[in-house]
């Protein structure tokens, strides 16, 4: 599955020759790619669990790889290492919520008052890979936000006219760019 294809891309553009075809799936490819890595997040639903290890802030908020978040199978914290293998308890679903647009886990619960008077929100553990997160989350064909598949479209098309010299071959930092402007706001969000 990707999150673009080539009939889309063809059908935009106005393309209606079948020879073309596995050059536009390779620069297809090639702009999925681009803009994944652009973003620095997985953007497509591998249809599949994803099994993931978050760093504890210490905060209330983890943010997770793959979203938007389709559901939530798991959270759970290392709270044992016996003879090198890892031990996790597992969250209760009370415990936490998920924000699938933004693919944040919101640690919710009791909250903990000490004895000079200060409230302690809930928050994750601190710790390095000690939240271990089984979600499934990404974009399906079906739900790709127009504004990323344009942009992807848009990609192609700067890569395709690079290849065949109608304008000068795009470098890494003219994509960046051209990304930064279409759609910095699908970047993954970390603390």
């Amino acid at each position: 599955m990707a999150l673009t294809t080539v009939a889309g891309y063809k059908t935009r553009e106005g393309i209606s020759i079948a020879s073309k075809d596995a050059e536009i799936g390779v620069v297809l490819a090639e702009a999925e790619l681009l803009t994944a890595r652009y973003c620095d997040r997985t953007l497509e639903d591998s249809g599949s669990s994803i099994t993931e290890y978050a760093n504890g802030n210490g905060d209330s908020v983890l943010y997770v790889e793959a979203y938007p978040i389709s559901s939530v199978t798991s959270v759970s914290y290392l709270s044992s290492v016996t003879s090198g293998v890892a031990g996790y308890t597992a969250y209760g679903t009370g415990e936490y919520y998920s924000d699938a647009s933004t693919g944040s886990l919101i640690r919710f619960g009791s909250i903990d008052i000490s004895f000079d008077g200060s409230i302690s929100p809930p928050v994750w553990p601190t710790g390095e890979k000690n939240i271990k997160i089984v979600y499934q989350g990404g974009y399906t064909s079906g739900t790709v936000p127009a504004d990323l598949s344009d942009a992807i479209y848009d990609l192609m098309s700067i890569i395709l006219h690079g290849r065949d010299g109608t304008r000068e071959a795009a470098t890494t930092e003219d994509v960046r760019a051209f990304l930064d402007e279409r759609i910095p706001h699908y970047r993954r969000v970390t603390l």
